[in-house]
């Protein structure tokens, strides 16, 4: 249960402080259409998707409180939703550079 609670709470810290890098840079804001900001949504919306479901996958497992190491670490979890990703998207998950405003590399 404790393992489940870290989980989730580090996803979620994950994401908030993902999407607040988009929202709180003034002009990367003002310098998105409507339309890549849409688009930055869905792919926010797309990776949190790919992310649970590793999470709901290994939920047994997580909620199991005789087993010690659940092999979840944070690599684990970001390997898999990366897979998750590319079967979700066809592409594979790519952070966005700091100096550009929709993740070239």
């Amino acid at each position: 249960m404790e393992m489940n609670k870290f989980v989730a709470r580090t996803l979620s810290f994950g994401l908030v402080a993902f999407m607040l890098s988009f929202f709180f840079t003034a002009s990367a804001g003002a310098a998105l259409s409507n339309e890549e900001k849409a688009a930055i949504g869905t792919e926010i919306t797309t990776i949190y998707r790919a992310a649970r479901g590793v999470v709901a996958k290994s939920q047994k497992l997580i909620n199991d409180a005789s087993k010690g190491d659940k092999g979840l670490s944070a690599d684990v979890v970001v390997a898999k939703t990366k897979e998750n990703y590319k079967k979700a998207t066809g592409n594979d998950f790519k952070m966005a550079d700091a100096g550009s405003l929709k993740g070239q590399t």
